[in-house]
């Protein structure tokens, strides 16, 4: 590793970035030769703004790490001290958002369909409201549906985004569950942020715990939970007996 690369991952590692983040941003073409490219060097900063949701400018300029996200996108779980990781989980969002809609053609279906008629059409076609089924129609709708393997941040990790570009929107998971009805309900909340219209004034919602641990929600939260639940059983309530 050249003098040039050693810098360059300290500066991205202070900022806040978890390192294999940045190990999965590196671009495999790049070599200790290549330190002495000028041009390689200025390539290896834009290749790692586009993939890491940074500032190309300042990082190529004087390598300085600024996030390039829109500001906006509402955080249950971080406070206004954490406005740094903020800018660094809405640029991630935001870059892999990019990529994806760039990579995958626009739905058939309108921009916002309820619940109830999305539960009565997979019923209608053969398919019950379920992990995979939910998927499956995310991905006809046009809204690429993608389960990340490395996060930006190294103190904390989100557990879903759901994220627009545009007309068009995508979801991204981050925590694997190992039970498929909890990881329907993830899906299907996100999915109801997208169609709820949440994301019509927001660049992004983040859940940054799993929306089935309880605790305080606003409105958008309630709404996406009843989004979720009335899609995988029919009710927007759960239906508790004794």
């Amino acid at each position: 590793m050249g003098p040039d690369e050693r810098n360059l991952r300290r500066q991205l590692r202070r900022s806040g970035l978890a390192k294999p983040m940045i190990d999965a941003a590196w671009p495999q073409w790049w070599t200790d030769a290549a330190e002495a490219s000028v041009s390689a060097r200025n390539e290896l900063r834009f290749t790692l703004a586009r993939a890491l949701g940074l500032d190309p400018r300042a990082l190529v300029e004087s390598d300085e790490v600024r996030f390039a996200g829109t500001v906006g996108a509402r955080f249950k779980s971080l406070t206004a001290a954490d406005a740094s990781e903020q800018m660094a989980i809405i640029s991630f969002g935001q870059s892999v958002t990019r990529l994806l809609m760039a990579a995958t053609p626009a739905g058939e279906a309108p921009p916002q369909v309820t619940a109830a008629r999305l539960r009565a059409f997979m019923l209608e076609n053969g398919a019950v409201p379920s992990f995979q089924s939910i998927a499956a129609v995310c991905w006809r709708m046009g809204i690429p549906l993608v389960y990340l393997q490395v996060t930006p941040l190294q103190a904390k990790r989100m557990h879903a985004m759901a994220s627009g570009q545009g007309a068009r929107a995508a979801i991204l998971v981050a925590h694997d569950d190992t039970l498929y009805a909890k990881a329907a309900f993830t899906i299907a909340h996100e999915l109801g942020h997208v169609m709820l219209g949440h994301l019509d004034s927001e660049p992004a919602y983040l859940d940054m715990d799993d929306p089935l641990s309880g605790g305080a929600k606003n409105q958008d939260e309630r709404d996406a939970d009843a989004y979720a639940l009335e899609l995988l059983t029919g009710r927007p309530e759960p239906i508790i007996t004794t």
